[in-house]
């Protein structure tokens, strides 16, 4: 899981900060330029990171749309915007306390895709509310495997048959079916893992491998096979 925050400093600084404490603290993988680039080409590095995000965050205060700033091609936030909406990123807007009913005949036709998006409204006096419905409405569903490699979850999470002492365990099927944007692998790695040992929470002095191995739900393969995007599978739990 990885989130691009993207905010103009002058102001939303403070609202992008709160954020990216709060989902850090959470341990999602989280990019704010103000905090991690110190050095190299500015474009590439913003370029790549939104390459890489899952998610990307625009934090819409007051003066987001500020029309001297927006209609200039090489403002950042522009930028910014028109990449992730040209890489066709999943956008959730942040919508700041006092931000005002954009006139969108007035903004660049480029962001007008950008504005149509659903956002969330942050109020100041009820922040961690913003925060609940952000992770539990957006975020929680792809929080797949944490700060766990795939290549190492999949290692644990999908196995042969032989491998599994059915009477250590129930088996479950089910009938998934993915959207456009998932492939059916993901969505069965999700079911095998959130029920079982999913967390968005950071859980120190664990042992990875021992609660990979005895506590993680277990895919029995093969995987189904014909369509690509629905199929019927079994989880050992």
């Amino acid at each position: 899981m990885r989130i691009f925050i993207s905010y103009r400093r002058s102001c939303s600084w403070g609202l992008a900060k709160l954020i990216y404490d709060e989902l850090t603290a959470r341990s999602f993988d989280v990019f704010m330029d103000l905090e991690q680039i110190r050095g190299g080409d500015f474009e590439e590095i913003i370029h790549q990171q939104i390459d890489s995000c899952d998610y990307f965050l625009p934090i819409f205060s007051k003066d987001t749309f500020c029309l001297e700033r927006i209609h200039n091609p090489d403002d950042w936030i522009r930028k910014e915007m028109e990449y992730a909406l040209a890489k066709e990123k999943s956008i959730v807007p942040i919508l700041a306390e006092g931000f005002p009913q954009l006139e969108k005949a007035k903004l660049p036709v480029s962001l007008l895709p950008m504005v149509k998006t659903d956002g969330i409204k942050f109020y100041k006096d009820y922040f961690r509310e913003g925060i609940k419905k952000l992770i539990e409405h957006y975020l929680i569903d792809k929080l797949v495997s944490g700060s766990v490699p795939l290549d190492v979850l999949d290692h644990f999470i999908f196995l042969e048959e032989d491998w599994i002492d059915f009477e250590d365990y129930l088996i479950a099927t089910f009938e998934c079916e993915a959207d456009e944007k998932v492939v059916l692998e993901d969505a069965i790695r999700t079911i095998a893992y959130d029920p079982t040992i999913g967390t968005w929470t950071s859980i120190a002095d664990v042992d990875r491998e021992e609660i990979l191995t005895d506590y993680c739900g277990k895919v029995l393969l093969p995987l189904p096979t014909g369509h690509a995007n629905r199929g019927r599978v079994r989880i050992a739990i």
